[in-house]
């Protein structure tokens, strides 16, 4: 009966690592930090407890890994994280302590714009393509060229008294 009295209640001491920034519910950029707080786990043998602490921490995005980082001996960590425009449901997944409360976030991307054409024209050096707008138009300008100065060969060919 003494023995029960030496052994601690396992769920008291248990801390899930907990997001703290953003809040729940939040509206966020498509890249954007996630604060998250240390977890721990206290593990009890017939020797006595210890307090394990989590070292590292996932990061996961609908279920999907979104990014990890070490606690390097801190009570927290910021992850900076890239998401597609969309609704996401955020849960940090301790090492030792395990998955803690989830929270929502929407991720909102940059309106729908144009992107402007990769080359300027104005290359006139061939790497990996950017050089064939111009080089396309050279050779268009030498055909008609050629084209040109082959009409006026047989014109003047066909013109009596020209030789």
């Amino acid at each position: 009966m003494a023995s029960c009295l030496l052994v601690p209640s396992l769920a008291s001491a248990d801390v899930k690592p907990e997001i703290s920034s953003p809040e729940d519910g939040a509206i966020v950029d498509t890249t954007f930090w996630v604060e998250v707080s240390r977890g721990t786990f206290e593990h009890c043998s017939v020797g006595g407890c210890d307090e394990l602490k989590d070292l590292d921490v996932t990061l996961r995005a609908n279920g999907k890994y979104a990014a990890s980082a070490d606690f390097e001996g801190q009570p927290s960590v910021a992850l900076e994280v890239t998401l597609e425009p969309g609704e996401y449901e955020l849960e940090a997944d301790g090492e030792v302590s395990g998955v803690g409360k989830s929270i929502t976030v929407t991720v909102e991307g940059p309106p729908d714009v144009p992107q402007p054409p990769l080359e300027d024209g104005c290359s006139v050096v061939d790497e990996g393509g950017a050089g064939l707008p111009l080089g396309g138009a050279l050779m268009l300008f030498a055909g008609l060229w050629r084209r040109r100065r082959g009409a006026e060969e047989r014109a003047s060919a066909s013109t009596p008294g020209r030789s």
